[in-house]
């Protein structure tokens, strides 16, 4: 008699987990551009011990050149769960400002060549330097990623959709210690809201850009919000991205107007006021 209802009540769970609907998930990963140095790539993994997190550092293969230390630091980082990814050979402003297709396909077999012979493993992700694009370069950019990596990422956006954003075309929202904390913290409740993957592109190395209680605080409220924490590397094995024949977008010098104003909102406003005060003072003394 017992072990029937047992296996009643087993029964009985199995269909309610069939029939009920999966709790929808949003993620978010932090990929460290440039992994310049020791000391700025020291302090993200503090803040990500600290928060028991895992990030991803995008190395530029002709930097890392006699840095023997700092190789010897990204392994150890790539053994505790830390992920690597690909952000080209040179990141050659002058190259990369206006690309050829024969150009960046050297940069990719360079680079590849070169993180492999360092011991570098799963760095099949690719960072666009400077990335954005017209749509005219994505026409063959975003093919010829495809063909030596398994996602790539751009350097502007928001959350971006599980199930339509192209593996080839990543958002990422720059993470920067003088943008507006409220405006974060809004883009941060949106993706939870919409169950989005929302990558933040951190500049370690970067001292005009990149603070360390920044970083924490933006993780801390992620985390606060429950959304799950992944490695570029770890959102590719779980599949996250479902869209794989989604559009490309394109971010424009009109997104980058409006991103800079929504970042900086409280300056913008304060600059309003005063330019207010100020039409209202000159016009008073000409009415004297």
């Amino acid at each position: 008699m017992l072990e029937t209802m047992m296996r009643w009540c087993l029964s009985f769970a199995f269909l309610v987990a069939m029939v009920m609907p999966v709790g929808a998930q949003s993620y978010f990963s932090i990929v460290d551009d440039d992994a310049d140095n020791v000391e700025a790539v020291s302090s993200v993994k503090r803040v990500a011990d600290r928060r028991g997190v895992k990030v991803s550092f995008a190395v530029i293969a002709e930097r890392l050149r006699d840095k023997e230390k700092l190789i010897s630091l990204l392994l150890d980082y790539q053994k505790q769960g830390h992920g690597i990814c690909n952000h080209s050979f040179s990141h050659n402003i002058d190259f990369w400002s206006h690309p050829t297709e024969e150009k960046v396909e050297w940069e990719m077999e360079r680079s590849e060549a070169v993180l492999d012979s360092l011991g570098f493993r799963h760095h099949d992700y690719f960072v666009y330097p400077f990335g954005t694009f017209p749509a005219s370069t994505y026409q063959w950019l975003v093919p010829l990623a495809s063909a030596h990596y398994r996602m790539a990422l751009g350097c502007r956006g928001y959350g971006n959709d599980l199930n339509a954003t192209n593996r080839y075309n990543i958002a990422r929202l720059p993470l920067r210690k003088h943008d507006n904390m409220f405006v974060v913290k809004h883009i941060i409740d949106e993706a939870v809201e919409k169950n989005q993957w929302l990558v933040f592109l951190n500049h370690s190395g970067m001292a005009r850009d990149y603070s360390e209680e920044r970083l924490d605080e933006v993780i801390a409220y992620c985390q606060a919000k429950g959304m799950k924490n992944v490695t570029i590397y770890e959102a590719d094995s779980l599949n996250i991205l479902k869209g794989n024949d989604a559009s490309v977008s394109v971010w424009t010098k009109g997104n980058e107007v409006f991103y800079l104003l929504y970042m900086h909102v409280g300056w913008v406003l304060f600059a309003a006021v005063i330019c207010v005060a100020g039409g209202l003072y000159v016009w008073k003394l000409r009415r004297i």
